[in-house]
């Protein structure tokens, strides 16, 4: 391959200039499996989820400051409430697709398929002996 190999140190940005910007845990785990590790079943999570979808703000501040509500509804309403004031939409997309399911998808494949076979088949007695 033709060309400088030192080409990065011209750059203006990057990990080797800015090495606070790698992040070494990796991507952070969603909502869902948070809660999974907590040890809630998914159907107590998609529940949650379906009730919480549709408080408005009041009964969702409302319910974070309960101490006597389940932890688990606490727990997503205030993650609703954080996607709210921080315009999250990756979050509140990955929460319904969660309460709703993913929308059908389809691919159209257009195309024409050739194939040639010959088999042939050999029996052989196995009762006569061979000579």
């Amino acid at each position: 391959m033709a060309g400088r190999k030192d080409i990065y140190k011209d750059a203006k940005s990057g990990f080797d200039k800015n090495p606070q910007n790698i992040n070494r845990k990796g991507q952070p785990p969603k909502l869902f499996t948070l809660l999974k590790r907590e040890g809630y079943s998914p159907v107590q999570i998609r529940d949650g989820l379906k009730e919480i979808a549709f408080y408005d703000l009041p009964q969702i501040k409302k319910l974070i400051a309960d101490d006597s509500a389940p932890i688990i509804y606490r727990i997503i309403a205030n993650q609703y409430l954080h996607c709210l004031k921080n315009n999250d939409w990756n979050k509140i997309r990955e929460i319904m697709e969660h309460v709703l399911g993913k929308p059908q998808q389809s691919v159209d494949l257009v195309g024409k398929v050739e194939t040639e076979q010959k088999h042939a088949v050999i029996f052989i007695d196995a009762t006569k002996k061979e000579q």
